[in-house]
This record gives C-alpha cells, sequence and structure tokens, in this order.
C-alpha cells in the first residue's frame, strides 16, 4: 500500500512544471481514495499558498470534505459565497423548474486555521425532490483561480457520474487515483483516454496498491510523460 503522502512531491512536481493551479482529482471507480488524496493534495497545497487553497466538491450535494473536517472536531468558519462573481458550475432544479436563489446555498468555508477553504451546499429548505446539475463552466473556473492559489477538484468517481469528465478540459490538470486491487488498471488506463480525447490536460496518475496491472500502467504513463517532454 502506498501511503498519499508519499504521492505528494510527484503530483506537486508536476503541477511545478505544468503551472497548473486549478487541478482535478478523478477516479474510475469509487472507493479508490480520490477524495482522501484531494485532501491531502489541498493541505499541502494551503502551507504553500499565500492567499488560500480551495477544495471544491463537484458533486456538491455530497458536501464530503465539509462533513469529513466537522466530524473531525475542525472549526468551520467565516462562510463566504463559492459563487464567485456570480459565476456558477451547477444549478438546481425541482419539479417547479430551477430553484430561485440557489447560488446563495454554495458557500466556501475555512477550515480552522489553515488557509484553506472547503465547499458546503446548504440543503436545508429545499424540496425533497431538488437535485443539482452540474455543467461545464469555465467561467467559474477563472473566476476560482482568481480568487486563490490553489483550486483542487474531486470529482465523483467515473463509474458514478460523467461530470468529472464533463468538467476536466476546464482545469490545469488532473490526477488519476487507481487502486490496484481489484483489476481497475484497464478502467483507469480507458478514463486516461477519455480524458485526453476531450482535451483535458493530464497530470498523471497515483496507485495506491502496486499488483501488476497497476505498475505495468505506471510505467506507460511514465513512458508517456517522457516522450511528450522530449518532442519539440
Amino acid at each position: 500500500m502506498i501511503e498519499v503522502g508519499n504521492a505528494l512531491p510527484g503530483v506537486f512536481a508536476r503541477m511545478d512544471v505544468m503551472r497548473a493551479r486549478c487541478i482535478m482529482v478523478i477516479a474510475a471507480r469509487r472507493g479508490e481514495g480520490a477524495s482522501t488524496l484531494s485532501r491531502a493534495i489541498a493541505e499541502a497545497a494551503a502551507r504553500r499558498a499565500k492567499r488560500a487553497a480551495l477544495l471544491l466538491d463537484l458533486d456538491v450535494e455530497r458536501d464530503e470534505h465539509f462533513r469529513h473536517y466537522a466530524k473531525r472536531g475542525e472549526a468551520l468558519q467565516d462562510f463566504r459565497s463559492g459563487a464567485f462573481g456570480g459565476a456558477s458550475f451547477f444549478r438546481v432544479i425541482d419539479k417547479k423548474g430551477a430553484v430561485p436563489n440557489a447560488l446563495d446555498r454554495f458557500l466556501v468555508v475555512r477550515v480552522g486555521e489553515k488557509r484553506m477553504f472547503v465547499s458546503h451546499f446548504e440543503r436545508a429548505g429545499l424540496s425533497e425532490g431538488a437535485r443539482t446539475r452540474v455543467a461545464p463552466s469555465p467561467d467559474y473556473w477563472a473566476a476560482a483561480r482568481a480568487r486563490a492559489d490553489y483550486v483542487i477538484v474531486d470529482a465523483p468517481a467515473r463509474e458514478d457520474s460523467l461530470i468529472g469528465v464533463e468538467a476536466a478540459p476546464s482545469m490545469d490538470g488532473v490526477v488519476i487515483v487507481v487502486s490496484g486491487a481489484g483489476g481497475s488498471a484497464a478502467q483507469s488506463l480507458a478514463l486516461k483516454q477519455e480524458l485526453t480525447a476531450r482535451g483535458a490536460p493530464i497530470l498523471g496518475l497515483v496507485y495506491t496498491e502496486a499488483d501488476r496491472a497497476v505498475a505495468w500502467l505506471e510505467r506507460w504513463f511514465s513512458r508517456a510523460r517522457a516522450r511528450t517532454e522530449a518532442a519539440p
């Protein structure tokens, strides 16, 4: 098992080379560790940041990171609008159509004394049938870059949703997370190809268990990166 912390130097090295400040973390399948890696990157980025690092849940209603830090007993404070300049990457609809003032429910919240903010969606008061709909929104991600030194986007697994793949071309880079258990190398390679076909820049691969299939996939990525960097 590879500890997530051991992957961080490689991730930041690639971010520095590619001048990537807005990155997405995604996996082909759920349970691969994408959320854990997203938090680790965001916390490390906050230590680097002069202003702040943003950790945003692309699956807005999941509220994964806000709940994580709340459960851990972190002081969650300094609630601010996450609709930067009135821009957003999602809308809320119910049986009557678009929900008015829905963007007011999307916030970014400071975690303790860290230079890090996590997203939070206030669902209280919405009808039971209300749902969020995420869409590619280059204007939103440009506005987010203007507000923070780093923007880390935690996307839902590809097997659960297409929204990460759709939003990926608006990122500076994408990190693919893969677990060696369960034969996920093939799905991760397919995800990489799908992202590349859409024009998403791939930062690299982080894997959590090095079985033969995943070790091969890591070598494949390394060779592909070497060829790209050597090209005129």
